[in-house]
């Protein structure tokens, strides 16, 4: 009789043991649920309006982020409310802007013409951090925007795609945005008349002439049937422009 009464009462304590660690485990799948809830940022707004020139994960995986090309001076703003953590001029980003959001993201403005925003300045969703431009090491008005699960580093470790967060049908047209920033670009066309045509000077080159442009040099080799190398000679006369 003994036997059996020590047999139920170990029965017993089994299964108050079971089910503690079966509330257990329950817990901590919530708590993860709860965790990866709260790190996937809310809808964000594009941070400027034009066209997609480049999407995450080119150039073999060394493009940590999309590029949408617009006229210079055309407002960019931030995808979601935070803390501005950078705002400096880098060697290749050029014109910068980070900010830092409370959901522990980060989000990167790069080769702005001008910024408007200062480190450690308050921004909601949707407040004008500065204009598109050229600046750092860029081959036309673009602006370079990056999403970091985390805080930045050197190698990017933390980038995610941007179009994940952001609807890539719902992308502003350039003039829709700019009339509701109710702001104008400081050149509305990148190739003005003045400028159709260049004249190659001594010691010119392609990447230099792109950049002095404001035309990628892709565009610059293709309109001009340049070959491979992307050879000029001196006094030849390139085109800014697409052959109609």
């Amino acid at each position: 009789m003994t036997g059996i009464v020590d047999f139920a009462k170990r029965m017993v304590i089994a299964l108050i043991l079971a089910g503690f660690i079966g509330l257990l485990f329950m817990g901590a799948i919530k708590t993860s649920a709860e965790e990866k809830e709260k790190a996937i940022p809310e809808e964000m707004t594009w941070p400027t309006g034009g066209t997609i020139t480049d999407t995450y994960g080119t150039r073999d995986a060394s493009h940590f982020g999309i590029d949408i090309g617009a006229a210079k001076g055309t407002p960019v703003v931030s995808a979601l409310a935070g803390t501005v953590s950078r705002s400096y001029t880098s060697d290749t980003y050029g014109e910068t802007v980070f900010v830092l959001h409370p959901n522990g993201y980060e989000t990167v403005y790069a080769h702005l013409d001008v910024r408007f925003v200062e480190e450690g300045q308050a921004v909601d969703q949707g407040t004008m951090l500065g204009t598109v431009g050229n600046s750092g090491h860029s081959f036309g008005d673009h602006l370079h925007f990056e999403v970091h699960k985390g805080r930045w580093n050197i190698e990017k470790s933390e980038s995610v795609d941007p179009l994940a967060f952001l609807e890539e049908d719902q992308l502003p047209t350039y003039t829709a945005f700019m009339d509701k920033h109710e702001v104008r670009p400081a050149n509305a066309s990148m190739h003005a008349e003045e400028h159709e045509t260049v004249t190659v000077a001594p010691g010119d080159t392609v990447y230099q002439l792109s950049r002095e442009n404001e035309v990628a040099v892709e565009e610059l080799i293709a309109w001009n049937n340049l070959d491979a190398q992307a050879t000029i000679v001196t006094g030849e006369t390139l085109r800014l422009y697409p052959p109609s």
